[in-house]
């Protein structure tokens, strides 16, 4: 599946950077997730409950107490298993996945991608020249869309089945024995955890937005980039920039300069406390492409988001 990421994200670069570049990046100000200062606090609601002891009759009043300490004493164990802050978020979220990893279920699979249209999503500027370049680039993307771009009807109706005891090199984070390696709560843009009525625990972490960031490489226990220590994105260096040097492209770009931002990245873990077994995982990634430059003699600004989401279940240990 991220081989149709990587080809539909090189589409768009390719129609980003059509002829030489004359200026630096997209006009979307981002700093990297280590520049960000801003902290957003993560606040969980905990429920409590008052139990009734009193009771008319004295040979009832011993038994009712003891039922009334021992449901205490369960909804207390219970919320203790429920992480508060980001940081006991993030630790929850790290020992399970990476339990995961060790212990290797089976698992079933589905990545799929979204090409919006539409203020905030696409924005095709043409600022000088007579050919309706516009136009043109929003063919070509519609054209994406339509024929590279997996769905998530198709991706569902076709999900990867992966057997108990296989290497998980292709559950997140990809190509690492780590399911998560991240452990700078600053990174955090924001963190909840929930019990949910049948005693799981879902927790939801989202991080700050990144530039460029870089993937962990194969086999490795860390990433260079916040991002790449809890997802799996493409590698502008190694996998986007390659593929941009290829036959007609390498002709016409030259000095190409672009932008990935990755943003508002997210992870909804569902777990079962008692095992530490996942029930399920979803992470959502978006990448804004930006690009700047001249297009058959027109200068053109091109924003283009690209939407990831994989979704993993019926885990079997």
């Amino acid at each position: 599946m991220k081989k149709s990421l990587l080809k539909v994200i090189s589409i768009i670069c390719v129609l980003s950077l059509l002829s030489a570049f004359a200026a630096c990046g997209g006009k979307t100000e981002v700093t990297d997730a280590e520049a960000v200062t801003e902290a957003e606090t993560t606040k969980i609601a905990e429920e409590t409950k008052e139990t009734e002891t009193a009771s008319p009759l004295e040979d009832e009043t011993e038994a009712v107490t003891e039922t009334a300490e021992e449901t205490t004493e369960e909804t207390t164990e219970a919320e203790k298993k429920v992480p508060e802050t980001k940081e006991e978020i993030l630790a929850a979220y790290t020992e399970i996945m990476n339990l995961t990893k060790e212990k290797k279920p089976a698992f079933t699979k589905a990545e799929w991608q979204d090409l919006p249209d539409g203020d905030g999503n696409r924005s095709i500027v043409k600022h000088s020249g007579i050919l309706p370049v516009p136009k043109l680039i929003e063919a070509a993307l519609n054209v994406v869309n339509n024929n590279y771009v997996v769905t998530e009807e198709k991706a569902k109706a076709e999900p990867e089945h992966y057997d108990k005891g296989t290497d998980m090199y292709r559950f997140p984070v990809y190509d690492t024995p780590k399911g998560c390696m991240l452990t700078d709560v600053s990174a955090i843009k924001s963190a909840s955890a929930e019990q949910l009525d049948n005693g799981n625990i879902k927790l939801v972490i989202t991080l700050k937005d990144e530039k460029n960031p870089e993937p962990a490489e194969k086999g490795a226990t860390t990433a260079p980039s916040n991002t790449g220590k809890m997802f799996s994105p493409l590698s502008k260096k190694k996998q986007i920039d390659p593929e941009l040097q290829k036959g007609f492209v390498k002709a016409v770009v030259k000095d190409a300069v672009y932008d990935l931002i990755y943003t508002n990245c997210r992870a909804e873990l569902i777990y079962n406390p008692e095992t530490s077994e996942v029930v399920s995982l979803k992470q959502y990634t978006s990448t804004i492409i930006n690009g700047t430059g001249k297009l058959v003699g027109c200068d053109v600004d091109i924003m283009q988001v690209v939407n990831d989401t994989l979704e993993a279940w019926d885990f079997k240990y």
